[in-house]
């Protein structure tokens, strides 16, 4: 996947998260450290953030 930003900090941070979330089943937490090995500077805001975590809760819920 290709993901195209001229920062690439928060807005397509968020996404490639998401992505990540739905895609590989991985956790919030982990998918963050794997997206900075390849970009240090991913930084998703704080809304985003908590959005991120509410969407990786109702995965991990819907899972059980």
């Amino acid at each position: 996947m290709l993901v195209q930003s001229v920062e690439g900090r928060s807005r397509s941070s968020t996404f490639v998260l998401a992505y990540m979330i739905h895609k590989d089943r991985m956790q919030l937490r982990e998918c963050l450290q794997v997206l900075r090995q390849y970009v240090p500077e991913a930084e998703p805001n704080e809304g985003f953030m908590s959005q991120l975590a509410q969407y990786d809760l109702e995965l991990l819920q819907k899972n059980e």
